[in-house]
């Protein structure tokens, strides 16, 4: 199993791809346009069963939250408020906000 957390922005999306033992794979950085979420789909699926999960902020979720849905990757939305106050309190350790937001699948 593969966990992506995606921390969605009006004109990009910053993902990070993690495993079960918690090893990031990868970060990834793609537009968030048809393009960019294809190309995003494309680096998942080779890499067996996914669960992604994304913040629901403003209408900029729904493109992706389709296109994932649409490549069959079990989709899951998360609350932002909460999500900014888990990743708060793990970023005096270090790392980044998508790391924060995929340790929260």
């Amino acid at each position: 199993m593969i966990y992506v957390g995606i921390d969605v922005h009006k004109r990009k999306c910053c993902s990070a791809l993690m495993t079960e033992e918690g090893i990031i794979l990868d970060e990834i950085t793609c537009e968030n346009n048809h393009e960019g979420l294809s190309t995003l789909i494309q680096r998942i699926q080779p890499l067996g069963e996914a669960k992604a999960v994304l913040e629901s902020t403003e209408n900029f979720w729904i493109k992706t939250y389709e296109a994932l849905e649409g490549a069959t990757i079990q989709t899951t939305l998360s609350n932002p408020l909460k999500t900014r106050a888990i990743a708060e309190a793990r970023m005096t350790l270090g790392g980044s906000r998508r790391r924060m937001v995929t340790c929260s699948v």
